[in-house]
């Protein structure tokens, strides 16, 4: 299977655009697009809150077909494994995009992506075992995951493109109209605009992030490990899969896992040497947010360990709740520190 371009923009974008389900060459041909990374079309959000996608929509269409007919299992269980069969070599050409240097997988926007994949991929799984069990009530879990897997790859290529936009644009400043950097006048009032250097995108990224793409929602549109862990134990849990021990067990990792990132994060505050006055002021307020976001995640965490007090499983939800709105800002911090740092390069 020829993946055309391989930078990881256009295979995220293919997923937003393509059936991949059981035609490959529907797949290439999306990959192959020649178009800017920011003019894909990202779908729509539905009255609930999910973005659909054209696979995710050929997956339920069968499931409902082979609910009506039920001698279309063979057919359906087929696309299944069509479908997961190309998801995992999309995985695998995540993979070549960090060996060749396309991609970084530090980079929140690719740990969002591939965890969406990978939640699509136990999706389709868990909608299998639904079908080879003969047991309806399983199906329930596997569309969370596929929609949850659907609405992280979405959310990470749409956080990509703001992030994007914020590089590659100005505002005016006589009249705030948006222009594109290294326009010379505005388009709207013909003043003339101010020139950057090249190299200054990276700082002037940092400087307007910080606030810009906040989404004032409990579940952020792009994840880190530690929140992916805390959602996978969690479903696990609901699943049956983990006991109350090693769901406290999973907990108590992602716990010492902030703390030595606080560890981290508070000797880089200490350590600035080299960098410009402005630059300084810059990477000590990123990492400052870092800092807030990792407390407000320990405390998100101490409000789910209350559940082993009173064995109330509302302690958990409102941890997961809580935690959202921090994981949010220290991916936005981080991204615009990692900037800063590739400028300097």
């Amino acid at each position: 299977m020829a993946y055309g371009r391989s930078d990881p923009d256009a295979l995220v974008a293919a997923f937003a655009s393509s059936d991949f389900s059981h035609d490959d060459d529907a797949w290439n041909a999306a990959v192959e697009q020649d178009k800017p990374p920011g003019e894909f079309d990202i779908p729509e959000i539905d009255a609930d809150g999910n973005y659909n996608s054209p696979v995710l929509t050929r997956v339920l269409d069968g499931y409902a077909a082979y609910l009506e007919d039920r001698s279309q299992r063979k057919t359906f269980i087929g696309l299944l494994d069509s479908t997961r069969t190309n998801v995992e070599r999309l995985l695998n050409t995540m993979d070549v995009c960090i060996q060749e240097g396309l991609d970084d997988p530090n980079n929140p926007i690719h740990q969002a992506a591939r965890s969406g994949f990978e939640d699509f991929l136990t999706g389709l799984d868990e909608l299998q075992d639904s079908v080879e069990q003969r047991d309806p009530k399983l199906a329930d879990g596997a569309f969370e995951m596929l929609r949850l897997g659907t609405n992280r790859i979405m959310d990470a290529y749409a956080f990509f493109q703001k992030l994007r936009n914020v590089v590659m644009t100005l505002n005016c400043p006589h009249c705030d109209a948006e222009n594109r950097k290294g326009d010379l006048k505005c388009h709207a009032c013909g003043q003339t605009l101010p020139q950057f250097e090249s190299l200054s995108e990276g700082r002037v990224l940092a400087e307007n992030t910080e606030g810009v793409l906040r989404q004032e929602t409990s579940q952020p549109s792009l994840t880190t490990p530690n929140y992916q862990k805390l959602e996978s134990a969690l479903h696990r849990w609901r699943e049956n899969e983990l006991s109350d021990e090693a769901l406290w067990a999973e907990i108590a990792q992602v716990e010492a896992n902030m703390n030595g990132h606080r560890q981290v994060n508070k000797a880089e505050m200490d350590d600035t040497e080299g960098l410009t006055e402005q630059e300084q002021e810059v990477t000590l307020r990123l990492l400052g947010l870092i800092d807030i976001a990792l407390e407000g995640s320990l405390k998100s965490l101490a409000e789910m360990k209350l559940y082993w007090e009173d064995k109330d499983p509302d302690h958990l939800d409102r941890g997961m709740a809580m935690i959202g709105p921090p994981t949010q800002q220290m991916i936005e911090a981080f991204l615009a520190l990692q900037s800063i740092t590739v400028e300097e390069e």
